[in-house]
Order: structure tokens, then sequence, then C-alpha cells
């Protein structure tokens, strides 16, 4: 492996692992409160909802991942998917 193949593995691995701090806790977090958020936050007709909240908290972590990849695919000269 080159010596610029390395250092972008590096730096696309750092980088997801920061997503992965961040959008993982908040979308356990979120997951968590919604039986609170969602009635404080949109009131008692939206309770049906929390389930639903709980399900998107943790579909809306993952597209970051696979955003940074696409980007560090196209920095790299290949082409995006």
């Amino acid at each position: 492996m080159s010596k610029d193949a390395e250092q972008l593995r590096e730096g696309y691995l750092n980088v997801i692992g920061i997503i992965a701090l961040i959008a993982l806790p908040t979308a356990v977090g979120i997951a968590a409160t919604a039986d609170v958020l969602v009635p404080l936050i949109l009131g008692n007709k939206w309770l049906e909802t929390i389930p639903i909240v709980k399900v998107l908290a943790f579909a809306g972590a993952l597209p970051h991942s696979e955003q940074t990849r696409e980007r560090s695919t196209l920095a790299w000269g290949g082409q995006g998917i």
C-alpha cells in the first residue's frame, strides 16, 4: 500500500470513529428519552409516534458513515456510488 493510500485509510477511519462517537450516543439518547421528549415537544397527540421516533433515531445515525465513504472515494479520484 502506498503512503498516500495508508494516510487516506487512517484519516477515513479517524473520521468514521469521530462520527460514531457523536452519532451513536446521540441516537441512543434520543431513543432513550423519546418517551419524555415526544409529549414535551410535540404534545400528547403524538404519543403513538414514540416507537417510530426510537427507530428513526438509530436510522438517522447510519447514513453519516456512508456519506463519508462516498466523499472519500470521490476525493481519492474514484467514482461515487
